[in-house]
């Protein structure tokens, strides 16, 4: 069993649903392959997967396909490209099951997920991990397999609330994982700031840690727009000022630096 970081492994999280996250790893994933990177995207929310919903999917194979060893990992993995402007595709491995949504996931399963992941890894400069919201096992036990998590939040106070308790408890069961902090549907920078600096307050004074700002993402209309047209905004909108949001996240996890793990 291999329990160290894989290197390209990254996280996407938040304390609740409803913040765009999933939205978020799809057009992350998709600005990266567009860099002419190899992206996997890992949609590990067994409970509300909807990656293949959002991008209007049909995959032959899914994760709980996997799980009940009817394919093989490598078997799950779907290759799309939105549009021919996309330099490069990105790999999909859907979680929605085919035969229904699993209510939980065994430790077994989560640790035969993790292991399939490490296996592939190496084909892959960067994959994106989209999990459920909240803290349940399969967050936890992810937590200890990826290199950083990138923590959603809007300005809702529940998402606030969600996100610092979820930092707390990363903090406290996995406090070598770096974690990232991304805002989304800002009204502005001042107020993207804004929503960070709060949060960063309430982890500076309860929790002793200062998660970075790794990028604000502006409201835009384009992005409910793209969610009907079931295509990630960067390709539906490409002009677009969340577009250009989404990219700039993308050159700076490139060039990110992880912080070392706490003394």
């Amino acid at each position: 069993m291999n329990s160290e970081r894989v290197s390209n492994a990254i996280l996407i999280a938040s304390g609740k649903g409803g913040v765009g996250k999933t939205w978020f790893s799809i057009n992350l994933a998709h600005a990266l392959g567009n860099q002419d990177k190899r992206v996997l995207f890992f949609d590990g929310d067994l409970g509300l997967a909807n990656v293949d919903i959002q991008l209007g999917l049909k995959p032959e194979w899914d994760i709980g396909s996997v799980l009940k060893r009817k394919c093989s990992f490598e078997d799950a993995i779907l290759n799309y490209k939105p549009n021919e402007d996309f330099q490069n595709h990105v790999d999909i491995i859907a979680g929605r099951t085919i035969d229904g949504v699993f209510t939980s996931v065994s430790k077994a399963g989560i640790l035969t997920l993790k292991d399939s992941l490490t296996i592939i890894s190496p084909q892959y400069d960067h994959m994106i991990m989209d999990l459920s919201a909240g803290l349940d096992q399969i967050i936890q036990e992810f937590s200890t397999f990826a290199q950083c998590c990138l923590v959603v939040v809007t300005d809702e106070p529940m998402s606030m609330t969600d996100a610092f308790a979820f930092i707390k408890v990363s903090c406290q069961r996995n406090p070598d994982l770096p974690l990232h902090i991304v805002v989304n549907k800002a009204d502005s920078d001042t107020h993207g700031n804004e929503t960070y600096s709060t949060l960063l307050q309430a982890c500076k004074h309860f929790l002793k840690t200062t998660p970075p700002l790794v990028g604000i993402i502006h409201r835009d209309s384009s992005v409910p727009d793209s969610i009907l047209q079931k295509i990630p905004t960067i390709a539906s909108h490409p002009n677009s000022q969340v577009t250009r949001d989404i990219e700039k996240i993308a050159h700076e996890l490139m060039g990110l630096e992880v912080p070392k793990s706490k003394e």
